[in-house]
Order: C-alpha cells, then sequence, then structure tokens
C-alpha cells in the first residue's frame, strides 16, 4: 500500500484532454476544423510520432538529494494534468511501473497562470513536487510511503503550438524544494516535450 500524493485535482484521469483542447477525431473525409491540407498533413504527421503516452523527451536532474532513489524508462512514465481556460496549466509525470516501489518516480508542476494558444515565456509555479522513491512508514509496519520534497519554482515554455492532442509543448521547470518529513533539500528541474497544447476552449465551450 502507499499512502499517494496529494492533490487529486493534478493526477485526475486522462490528462482533463479535453479541457487542453479536445479530442483529434473528426468526421470521415471531412478536413477537421476547417484546417488547410497542409495543416491536416502535418497533425497526421506529428500523430504518426507520437507515443502512446504522449512524452517525447523528460530529462530530470537534481542537486542537492542524499540519494536519489529512482530510476525510470521514459515509456513507462503516463502524462497527467493539463490546462483549462482560466484555470492556468499543471502537468505529472508518474512512472507507473514502479509506482508502489522504492525506486517509484513522480514530478510534477502545479501552476495557476492561464495559457493562451501558443503562448511562450517564463511563468512562476506554485508548487513543484518530487518523489524520490518510497520509504517505510516509521511506524505502520508494510506500508510504504512517499519521500516527498515540495517547494515553489517557475516554468519555462520555449515550445508551444496547436491544441490538444495535435499540440506540442516543450519546455523546462525548476524550483529549491524541501523534503516534507526531514527538511532535506534539492533544486530540481526538469525539461520536457509532450504532445499537449493549450488552446482557449474548455469543456463547455466543444
Amino acid at each position: 500500500m502507499v499512502i499517494f500524493i496529494r492533490n487529486a485535482a493534478l493526477v485526475s484521469g486522462m490528462i482533463a484532454l479535453a479541457a487542453c483542447g479536445g479530442s483529434d477525431v473528426e468526421s470521415e473525409g471531412a478536413i477537421p476544423g476547417g484546417s488547410s491540407e497542409e495543416e491536416v498533413g502535418a497533425q497526421a504527421d506529428q500523430a504518426s510520432e507520437r507515443p502512446n503516452n504522449m512524452i517525447a523527451k523528460l530529462d530530470f536532474s537534481q542537486t542537492g538529494a542524499a540519494e536519489v532513489r529512482h530510476e525510470y524508462e521514459v515509456e513507462d512514465l503516463s502524462l497527467t494534468g493539463g490546462c483549462a481556460q482560466g484555470e492556468g496549466v499543471s502537468f505529472g509525470f508518474m512512472d507507473n511501473a514502479n509506482a508502489r516501489s522504492p525506486s517509484g518516480f513522480y514530478v510534477a508542476f502545479d501552476g495557476r497562470f492561464p495559457i493562451e494558444a501558443g503562448q511562450t515565456g517564463t511563468f512562476p509555479v506554485e508548487e513543484i513536487r518530487w518523489m524520490n522513491g518510497n520509504v517505510p512508514h516509521p511506524e505502520l509496519e508494510g506500508i510504504n510511503v512517499p519521500l516527498q520534497y515540495e517547494g515553489p519554482g517557475e516554468l519555462t515554455i520555449t515550445e508551444h503550438k496547436g491544441g490538444g492532442m495535435n499540440g506540442r509543448m516543450k519546455g523546462t521547470f525548476s524550483g529549491d524544494l524541501v523534503e516534507r518529513q526531514s527538511g532535506d533539500e534539492a533544486s530540481v528541474t526538469v525539461d520536457f516535450d509532450v504532445f499537449l497544447g493549450c488552446t482557449n476552449l474548455n469543456m463547455m465551450d466543444m
């Protein structure tokens, strides 16, 4: 059993894809949304290279933690979170294959700033969370708890185009974090490349 990470909104079902721009499913034979043939072709090319978990790259680095307990493969990660109009953008990356093990891995940021379609730049992040594996509960035998670091930081978006699963976002989030039980400190930097883009739509607009 794992006592898992708080902020269930961040880890809510299938990335809130509708809030990120909706499905890329269109009527057979139609050109989506009045797009040009060139745009449709570009979307088809992107779909052909998009992995099932929609994560093209995740490079994690840190300084300060005494021991990095986790190892992960990008193909084993799941992308959580998303972006909705007026509600900001939050992404998380979770290693489902080892979620309950001592080498479990999860890293996420929670930003309450709204991101417009195609917007790039640097933005404040209210909280970054890094789960550096699971450790035995000090009092309850057989129960593991996350070794979790938390703290504010910033997000820099360097590339942002399209919307929903037809989009692409590249960037970096980083911050100085503190382990919530021991007080140990770590500086974390995460470079990511995901097949998602924010739009000005929310679920009620679809």
